[in-house]
């Protein structure tokens, strides 16, 4: 992990949770899509081995499991609604953007923050090395 990103881990806790959540719209928007599209046919398959097709495809295998889309209502494979499921999943990523953004600045306040305090010491101690040879030179 990357100095930033920890820095902005830090001052954003909801952010695994805001993670997860996008990773599992992702989820239910891909699989809906390739069953719609015919890439997925569901009747080929048995649980198990869908379960190992979803693996193998790289589906995030998150807390509330992929096993949870196989147990989507089979309304949300209508026109309306892959419009609901693509609506949800665009607004997961945008609260995860605005969040992340807000995280980003307040790292970056923090690390200010901390560049003055390290700045103002630095001078202290200029000064005070400046007076210890003056003192010496006197």
């Amino acid at each position: 992990m990357a100095v930033e990103e920890q820095g902005i881990e830090a001052v954003w806790p909801e952010g695994p949770r805001l993670k997860q959540a996008l990773a599992e719209r992702d989820n239910r928007m891909r699989f809906v899509r390739e069953v719609k599209e015919g890439k997925l046919l569901l009747h080929a398959h048995t649980r198990a081995s869908l379960l190992d097709h979803l693996k193998a495809q790289g589906y995030a295998d998150t807390p509330s499991s992929l096993a949870s889309l196989l147990e989507m209502s089979a309304s949300l494979f209508t026109s309306d609604g892959i419009a609901q499921v693509e609506a949800e999943r665009d607004r997961a990523n945008e609260e995860l953007s605005r969040s992340r953004g807000a995280a980003a600045d307040a790292a970056r306040r923090a690390v200010r923050a901390q560049v003055e305090a390290v700045e103002g010491r630095k001078q202290r101690l200029e000064a005070e090395v400046r007076e210890m040879e003056e003192g010496k030179a006197a």
